[in-house]
């Protein structure tokens, strides 16, 4: 991650948060983005920048195994203790304290799907992506905020993408849009 990340540090479990109000778009774009999960045979996921824990506790309860990805501690202290909240006790989740990056490099694994909200745009590499689509046994999801509305980067982001720069970056891969009623978001499945 290129610039100094202080979301949960400031705001603590802030996606649970923006989840719990059902009228913030947040709420309307995690449903969004999961609906490609909804009718495929379960199996584990790699969850890229898996942050305080929310999608990852969404894809457990449709009876997923969820693996996490994310460099940020306070995130992951967050996740981990919401988990056993929401668990009785138990996590259910694993997480790797590391740059999807060095995951990437250092940890060869598969997974049988990939899900990635609004993390691509904060990586250093964002060809990484590729690789972690190579490991997927079926698909990626990945939703980002759309760049062509946009007037300026986002505090936290690297880099952020069109939909042609998508398709572009995902060239040699099957790219499937994902409808995203907020505009301001680009959602693809991407598979081999």
């Amino acid at each position: 991650m290129g610039k100094e990340y202080t979301k949960y540090r400031d705001s603590g479990d802030i996606h649970w948060q923006w989840y719990a109000d059902m009228s913030h778009n947040y709420h309307s774009l995690v449903n969004e983005s999961l609906v490609p999960f909804s009718n495929v045979v379960k199996g584990d996921i790699l969850d890229v920048g898996s942050g305080d824990g929310l999608p990852a506790s969404l894809l457990i309860d449709m009876g997923f195994k969820v693996f996490g990805v994310d460099p940020d501690t306070t995130g992951n202290e967050i996740a981990e203790q919401k988990m056993v909240e929401k668990y009785s006790g138990r996590s259910l989740f694993e997480v790797f304290e590391m740059s999807i990056e060095d995951f990437v490099n250092d940890i060869p694994c598969e997974y049988d799907y990939v899900y990635s909200l609004n993390t691509i745009e904060h990586t250093d590499d964002p060809v990484v992506y590729r690789q972690l689509v190579e490991q997927a046994n079926n698909f990626a999801v990945i939703v980002t905020d759309n760049a062509e509305l946009r007037n300026e980067i986002g505090r936290f982001h690297t880099k952020e993408f069109t939909y042609n720069e998508l398709e572009e970056l995902f060239n040699g891969f099957v790219i499937e849009r994902i409808p995203i009623s907020n505009e301001n978001f680009i959602g693809i499945k991407v598979r081999k």
